[in-house]
């Protein structure tokens, strides 16, 4: 195979040419190179990073899953609607009461006008029952300055 003729460069002689293309190109091979070396040592530390995430992950969730508290909750014997409406009236906040209705993946339930603790100590409740808050959306309302909370939560059956 015969390689082309390198073009004439006024004042520079042809014997030099040569290698300095060929030097050029040795470059230009070790910049790609080194580039895509740097690059899978990147993708390395970040694949490692992100096995190391998964395993502390794995690790929370063991120890989540052989926390004491989660074999105790009974099984829910009633319709969930009756238990939060029970719960509802033993707390006392039948005037927060907003609405109760039932979704496809469980309850809707708002509250309005609550205190935090009040808010708080029935989501607990919910949970020594056997329902979980699925999903809440939390709103701070102020009311003769202070800052009640309203709340709408789905709750739905703890497996």
């Amino acid at each position: 195979m015969k390689f082309p003729e390198l073009p004439d460069i006024p004042g520079v002689p042809r014997e030099v040419l040569k290698p300095l293309s060929l030097l050029a190109i040795a470059l230009v091979v070790w910049v790609v190179a080194w580039s895509v070396w740097s690059g899978m040592s990147d993708l390395e530390s970040r694949s490692r990073l992100q096995q190391r995430r998964f395993e502390d992950l794995m690790l929370v969730i063991k120890k989540y899953r052989s926390l004491p508290g989660r074999e105790e909750r009974a099984p829910l014997s009633d319709d969930p609607i009756v238990v939060v409406s029970s719960l509802v009236d033993n707390m006392g906040l039948k005037e927060n009461l907003v609405q109760i209705s039932s979704l496809s993946r469980g309850l809707s339930v708002q509250l309005g006008r609550l205190y935090s603790e009040n808010a708080l100590n029935f989501i607990l409740e919910l949970g020594k029952r056997g329902l979980v808050v699925d999903s809440a959306e939390l709103r701070a309302v102020p009311e003769d300055g202070v800052r009640l909370l309203s709340m709408n939560l789905v709750v739905t059956v703890a497996r």
